[in-house]
């Protein structure tokens, strides 16, 4: 687990949280930086040849949102750590309980370089609004996968924020506006020219509803159904954007 002992964050939003929960700044220019890479019903096998693939192609890091907390058969584990062990600049999920209590991946893949952030999505009213980037758990400082991700991206950023400030993510981008592909398209040569140099996020995007939340960017018929509309990757795509965008400020 990689433990935060100084967090130095300059972090403007939550000075206007106001402003940012009611007001959904969406574009419709799709997001230079971020790729998002659907693992649908992929099983270990298939994501440990995902992430290789990845990596050939040549990212400027890879972020795994995805929680590999129990063993599976010895060979699914062991093509995940040689997948994983290939990745040279990367965030990997964990998942922190509102507890404290933590689940972490399997040992086997927690032994290289990757970075560790805990998934963090802070649902009110029923909306996923906002998230905490930094929590203390008994005088330990854990950084989200958000903090992690952007902390390897933008070394030279300084953030600070509060551990456990709940803040709210600023809303731009649907799925629609995340160049994204299914755990299958790699075959395409287009497609893995479009990997390269880019922070490619790897995570559930569906077909199914799990992972699935409501988000205050919904159209108006999902706001008369009440149903979901947003995937965990995109909200975590979202709330990257929220502390560059905020950084700069």
């Amino acid at each position: 687990m990689k433990k935060v002992s100084i967090i130095i964050i300059s972090f403007l939003l939550s000075c206007n949280s106001r402003k940012a929960y009611n007001e959904v700044v969406q574009t419709k220019e799709v997001d230079k930086d971020i790729v998002l890479i659907n693992i649908e019903n992929g099983n270990r096998t298939q994501i440990a040849q995902l992430i290789e693939e990845i990596q050939q192609c040549d990212p400027l890091m890879i972020g795994i949102d995805v929680i590999f907390s129990k063993n599976k058969t010895n060979y699914e584990d062991s093509l995940l750590e040689e997948a994983i062990a290939k990745i040279e600049k990367g965030v990997i999920a964990f998942r922190l309980s509102a507890n404290g209590q933590i689940e972490n991946p399997i040992e086997r893949l927690r032994k290289f370089q990757l970075e560790e952030g805990y998934i963090d999505l802070d649902a009110r009213n029923g909306i996923v609004s906002h998230f905490t980037p930094v929590r203390d758990v008994n005088g330990v400082r854990y950084e989200s996968f958000v903090v992690a991700l952007v902390r390897l991206w933008k070394p030279e950023l300084e953030l600070q924020i509060k551990p456990d400030e709940s803040l709210p993510i600023q809303f731009q981008r649907t799925l629609n506006e995340f160049t994204h592909f299914s755990i299958d398209s790699l075959k395409s040569s287009d497609v893995r020219q479009q990997l390269k140099n880019k922070i490619v996020l790897i995570g559930y995007l569906g077909p199914g509803e799990e992972d699935k939340h409501v988000s205050p960017i919904r159209t108006e018929d999902l706001k008369q159904l009440g149903a979901a509309d947003m995937y965990g990757l995109v909200f975590l795509a979202n709330a990257v954007e929220t502390i560059l965008l905020n950084s700069k400020q």
